[in-house]
């Protein structure tokens, strides 16, 4: 199983572990378990999907994926 984000336009993709190098700010937890984590996801990344790929027999197989929306930033109480 691995993680990737997609463009809106679906002509650019990175493995979630690559992001991070595309995304300033970008934190990824998870890649190549059941549960991924991004914090201080980029404006830049408004629109972008978060889908997995399994590969084994039979080729590849990807899920739909989840669209990310990117409203503001949020600041935690203290």
């Amino acid at each position: 199983m691995v993680w990737i984000t997609v463009s809106p336009d679906k002509q650019t993709s990175y493995e979630i572990g690559e992001a991070p190098r595309h995304f300033d700010g970008l934190t990824v937890e998870g890649q190549g378990t059941s549960a991924l984590y991004l914090s201080n996801i980029p404006a830049s990344m408004d629109g972008w999907r978060i889908q997995a790929y399994f590969n084994g027999n039979g080729g590849p197989a990807y899920t739909a994926g989840a669209y990310l929306t990117v409203t503001g930033s949020s600041v935690p109480d203290e």
